[in-house]
């Protein structure tokens, strides 16, 4: 119960910080053009490889690719993932991982 707490509360307060880093990676899309969902799985990504240190990247990373199966099409899943693989290139140096 811990970590869905931690995590809903971690991605909530950080809000506007993951909003902008979505918006950064993106030429040619805002972060209001996504759909509810995708903004979701993105913002628990973050929240994830930001906060969650003892979980692996590469975890977090199959977790979400899991997850967006059960709600995209095979063209926004691969969207997604897309997303997903800039956003883990832009914080790399942010993220720190207990082992």
């Amino acid at each position: 119960m811990y970590f869905i707490k931690s995590l809903y509360r971690n991605t909530i307060i950080n809000k506007t910080n993951f909003n902008s880093i979505i918006n950064n990676i993106s030429d040619n899309w805002k972060i209001q053009n996504l759909s509810l969902i995708d903004k979701i799985i993105l913002h628990l990504y973050i929240c994830e490889l930001l906060f969650f240190s003892r979980i692996p990247v590469k975890v977090i990373m199959n977790e979400y690719i899991e997850i967006s199966k059960m709600f995209y099409t095979k063209q926004s899943k691969l969207f997604i993932n897309g997303i997903m693989a800039k956003i883990l290139t832009q914080l790399k140096n942010k993220i720190i991982k207990i082992k």
